[in-house]
């Protein structure tokens, strides 16, 4: 700890004791808090963590929220405009309040201003409003951690290769993370299948299929068929024409 941060060791013993007694506060353990001090000694010295802290209380997160940005990213409570980010994302709709907000606050601070927005121009050129984006971020932040090159070519496949619509991407974002040539390409060519063939129950989503696991995947929209349908299912998932 010394090492990475031989300025820790300037503090004031009753300084480090309130540290330590606010970083347990908010820990399952003396280990963990211990922990966290020994793996980020500059970010917990820092006199702003305290403030920090305080701001968030009383904007509303929970000490849950604050435990996982301890544990993931402690520098974010010792930045110098943490009230600016918390206002950034209370403006998109988020609740303090809610679970999810450290999750959502870490993704902030994750991009820059000029990267935030070439990356919310990507969507937009492919159609989604401001509406479109605030709702697909409030369904999982973390899609904006995409580079805007994958959100670019997950759009292009969807829209000029499928032919779908992009509002199915806002309902389920994460589908931004997905590899094109593991996942998404493969499966949209059994969804394909079952929609030519008239496979698919009426009103049935085709995004369902996309975010089931491996083995539902298989079972639901693949091994569940005919002899003739499976095996030309099988042939499409595993890369055949």
């Amino acid at each position: 700890m010394t090492t990475r941060s031989p300025r820790f060791l300037l503090r004031s013993l009753d300084h480090i004791v309130s540290l330590y007694e606010l970083v347990r506060r908010f820990c399952p353990s003396d280990l963990k808090a211990i922990a966290y001090i020994t793996a980020w000694p500059s970010s917990i010295a820092d006199v702003r963590l305290a403030q920090n802290v305080k701001l968030l209380l009383d904007e509303g997160l929970t000490n849950a929220n604050i435990h996982h940005l301890l544990r993931t990213r402690p520098s974010v409570l010792s930045s110098a405009d943490l009230k600016k980010t918390v206002e950034e994302v209370k403006q998109l709709g988020f609740d303090p309040s809610h679970s999810y907000f450290s999750v959502v606050l870490l993704t902030k601070r994750a991009i820059t201003k000029s990267k935030w927005e070439a990356k919310v121009d990507v969507l937009k050129k492919w159609g989604w409003s401001e509406q479109d984006f605030s709702e697909a971020f409030r369904r999982h932040p973390n899609f904006m951690l995409r580079s805007e090159d994958k959100l670019n070519a997950v759009m292009s496949f969807w829209i000029s290769n499928l032919g779908w619509d992009s509002s199915a991407l806002r309902i389920r974002p994460m589908l931004f993370g997905c590899s094109l040539e593991k996942r998404l390409i493969p499966r949209a060519k059994v969804v394909k299948y079952l929609l030519s063939n008239g496979l698919m129950k009426k009103n049935a989503s085709i995004i369902t299929p996309f975010s089931l696991t491996e083995e539902l995947f298989l079972k639901k929209c693949v091994t569940c068929f005919e002899e003739k349908d499976r095996s030309r299912l099988l042939t499409l998932y595993q890369g055949g024409c």
